[in-house]
């Protein structure tokens, strides 16, 4: 099969993801009549994120624009840093026209899709590849502006839900995982079964319901220039797909936000905002944009068995009614329990499916166990930091080797990173399970420091200014419940 096959058999396979048709009929059907209504954004425009961008806008978005690949017209970030003064304030009139006059450049709507295949998939399966899409870098630098806006107008009214920790100011995975922990520990010292269910969303990003999105705006009150600019931004988009050195032909987008777009995780994030108030109460769960998890705590299986029925009838009918869907197949149970004898795992449904439930399962990078021993997660953790350590020992070579301080910035930032990441969560572990981490520090201390085998651990640690792991935990836990 020759690259242009290849390259519009995946083009027609995404287009038809992000189609309409792809959605059952009564979905269609309950969609379309929910666009019959007119969303009016016509309102004051002065409104401070109605105004025209200034030049310092412009400077500030520049300064986050990072050397990632350029869209169809081949600009890149590089060229635009580059700018003189003249150029930047002639840019900054285009984007100011555009603003104004609300007409959206038709160059901006066309993306290229480069198709990555997932891991551990088939890649004869044109559905097997995450499509990334590279759009106009002049576009993503004008959508910076723009989403500091919108991110304003969505944190100053409050209107995100505060289970949302996704892409948000001083939040991270770690609140969403805090949240998840807290609640497992309660659970335990309560002698109480906690049923957690962890969501996977099919193709979330490709099949956001693009009027949902302008419908939950105009809910919050947005009105003028923004919103205007943001229904001209979803709408009329197409793609083509590249392989190599070949394109496909053009396709259109009829739903869906583009990965790898600036504003498509914030406008994602409004879009699936009110899944959490469609929970019954005593419901708690933790987002992190598409990562769902919902869980209930009860001394008695059959009442929290009931109750999280309750809550994905809730949820499968919010989806369908948002043109989202969950894949039975991903989504897991997993029931946190450490009473004593035999406890039967919950029976949970959805879509007419029955949810597996399961010993453990990855949730925003962590392992979770059903009885939070952290075993599995440390397992693996270790593991993942000792191929890494392959790399040190190969840099550390004595004749042509990388210096002591380059040695330990790539400890830093390839193995101690890992081991810093979720350590607030599972901390909770014993120390001696902890301690099987250990060695994995102090091997990386020692090649960065070039160190004899023999050197005390103590003394070492000294000498490269690093703190024991247990301290290093214990102060970033500090920080964590600071913040």
């Amino acid at each position: 099969m020759d690259g242009l096959t290849v390259a519009n058999t995946m083009a027609e396979t995404f287009a038809k993801v992000s189609s309409r048709d792809s959605r059952p009929l009564a979905v269609r059907h309950e969609l379309r009549a929910k666009e019959r209504t007119v969303l009016d954004f016509t309102g004051n425009e002065n409104e401070s994120y109605n105004h025209i961008f200034t030049l310092r806008d412009l400077h500030s978005a520049l300064s986050l624009c990072g050397d990632t690949s350029p869209g169809p017209d081949n600009i890149p970030y590089a060229m635009l840093r580059h700018l003189g003064e003249e150029a930047i304030s002639f840019l900054l009139a285009v984007y100011n026209r555009i603003w104004l006059e609300g007409v959206f450049p038709s160059g901006w709507r066309v993306a290229t899709i480069l198709p990555f295949l997932k891991p551990g998939k088939d890649s004869g399966v044109a559905l097997n590849y995450r499509p990334i899409a590279l759009t106009s870098c002049l576009c993503k630098l004008f959508e910076k502006m723009v989403n500091v806006r919108l991110v304003y107008f969505l944190e100053r009214g409050d209107f995100l839900s505060p289970s949302q920790s996704g892409f948000r100011k001083y939040r991270s995975t770690t609140d969403a995982l805090v949240r998840l922990e807290a609640a497992a520990c309660e659970a335990f010292a309560r002698h109480q079964h906690l049923v957690c269910v962890f969501f996977d969303l099919e193709k979330a990003y490709d099949t956001t319901w693009q009027y949902g999105i302008l419908q939950q705006l105009h809910l919050y009150g947005l009105r003028g220039r923004l919103p205007r600019f943001l229904k001209e931004f979803l709408s009329g988009r197409s793609f083509s797909v590249r392989v190599g050195t070949t394109h496909s032909a053009s396709v259109a987008q009829e739903e869906g936000v583009p990965q790898g777009s600036v504003l498509s995780v914030t406008l994602f994030a409004v879009a699936i905002n009110a899944i959490a108030s469609s929970l019954p109460d005593g419901i708690a769960n933790s987002m992190y944009v598409d990562d769902l998890a919902v869980w209930f705590a009860a001394s008695r299986m059959s009442v929290a068995e009931r109750r999280m029925q309750l809550a994905l009838d809730r949820v499968s009918r919010w989806t369908g009614s948002h043109g989202f869907r969950f894949s039975p197949s991903k989504t897991v149970a997993m029931h946190f329990c450490r009473i004593r004898g035999v406890h039967p795992d919950p029976d949970l449904f959805m879509y007419g499916h029955r949810i597996r439930c399961v010993e453990e399962t990855r949730f925003l990078g962590l392992l979770f166990d059903k009885r939070l021993t952290w075993v599995p997660h440390l397992r693996t953790l270790k593991v993942s930091c000792l191929k890494a350590l392959n790399l040190l020992r190969v840099l550390s070579h004595t004749s042509w080797g990388a210096d002591r301080a380059t040695l330990l910035i790539l400890y830093h930032v390839l193995i101690r990173s890992k081991l810093d990441y979720g350590c607030e969560v599972y901390s909770s572990a014993t120390d001696a399970r902890l301690r099987v981490l250990d060695p994995v520090h102090h091997a990386g201390v020692r090649l960065a420091t070039g160190a004899f085998r023999s050197s005390p651990i103590p003394s070492l640690l000294v000498d490269a200014n690093e703190p024991p792991l247990d301290l290093r935990r214990q102060s970033l836990m500090v920080r964590c419940w600071h913040r």
